[in-house]
C-alpha cells in the first residue's frame, strides 16, 4: 500500500498557462527547506510535462545552489520559444488559408491612366485575390456613368505617335479628340478590352470600387451620376482600415 504524501506546502496556480506556473514553481523551490514537499495545483495540462524533472537532477545540493536557477531558466527559455514559434507557425498558416489582398489608389481620370488600376484589379481578382480600388480626385470620373474619358498630348511626350510632332503642335485644338480615337482604335486593334468592359468585368469579379466621398463633395458629383455595382461612397479612413493588412498597395 502506498504511502500517503505529506504536504508541507501547496502552489495555487490553476488559471495559469505558461510559462507562469513553472516560473511560480521555481521561486517556491528555492524557498523549501531540504526534505520539504511542494504540492502544485494547476489547470494547465502542459504544465505537468513541463515541471517533470529528473528526480536526480533535484538533489539537495541543486536546490540549495544556482544549479537550480539555471535549471529552470533552461525549461522556461525552452517553454517560450516553443511558444513563439508556435504562435508564428499559426500566424503563418492563417495567411496561408487567406487570399491575398491587393489595394490600389487611383487618381487620375484620363483614358491612359484609367487603365492600369482596371488591369491591375482584374488580374489580381482572377488570381482569386481580394482587390480594391479607392478613386479619389480626377480619378472619381472613371467611375461616372459619362465618363467620356480623353486622352492629352501636351506634357506627355512618352505617348506614341503615327507622325513625331513637337509638343507645341499638340497644343492645337483637336488634338485631343484626336489622340483619344487613335489610342481608343489602337488597343482595338490589339485585342485589349476597353473601360467599360474592364469596370464590368471588376464588378463581376468581385473587385471592390470605392468612390471618395470628400472628391464627390468638392466637385459637386452627386450619386446618382456613378454606376451601379460600385462600393458605397466611403472616405480615406475606411479605405486604409481595409487596406492595412493588404500583400501589395498601389499609388496609380
Amino acid at each position: 500500500m502506498t504511502e500517503a504524501l505529506m504536504v508541507d506546502q501547496t502552489l495555487d496556480c490553476k488559471g495559469l498557462l505558461c510559462p507562469m506556473p513553472i516560473v511560480k514553481l521555481g521561486k517556491a523551490i528555492r524557498e523549501l527547506d531540504p526534505g520539504q514537499v511542494l504540492l502544485l495545483e494547476t489547470t494547465d495540462p502542459g504544465s505537468i510535462p513541463d515541471v517533470a524533472v529528473d528526480p536526480e537532477d533535484m538533489t539537495a545540493e541543486t536546490m540549495a545552489s544556482p544549479e537550480l536557477d539555471e535549471l529552470i531558466r533552461d525549461r522556461v527559455d525552452r517553454l517560450v520559444t516553443a511558444r513563439v514559434d508556435e504562435l508564428f507557425a499559426a500566424k503563418e498558416a492563417e495567411r496561408a488559408r487567406k487570399p491575398k489582398k491587393l489595394a490600389i489608389i487611383a487618381t487620375k481620370g484620363t483614358l491612359d491612366w484609367a487603365y492600369p488600376p482596371l488591369i491591375l484589379a482584374t488580374t489580381g481578382a482572377s488570381l482569386g485575390w481580394d482587390v480594391g480600388v479607392f478613386f479619389t480626385f480626377y480619378g472619381l470620373k472613371i467611375l461616372q456613368k459619362n465618363r467620356n474619358l480623353e486622352i492629352g498630348t501636351t506634357g506627355n511626350p512618352a505617348m506614341p505617335m503615327p507622325v513625331p510632332m513637337p509638343q507645341l503642335l499638340t497644343a492645337l485644338p483637336g488634338m485631343t479628340p484626336i489622340a483619344t480615337t487613335m489610342m481608343k482604335r489602337q488597343f482595338k486593334a490589339h485585342g485589349v478590352a476597353s473601360i467599360d468592359e474592364l469596370i464590368e468585368l471588376s464588378i463581376e469579379l468581385g473587385v471592390k470600387l470605392s468612390p471618395c466621398g470628400m472628391t464627390m463633395d468638392v466637385f459637386g458629383f452627386p450619386e446618382s451620376s456613378f454606376i451601379e455595382g460600385i462600393e458605397p461612397v466611403c472616405g480615406a479612413t475606411h479605405f486604409l482600415t481595409w487596406a492595412a493588412d493588404a500583400d501589395i498597395a498601389l499609388f496609380t
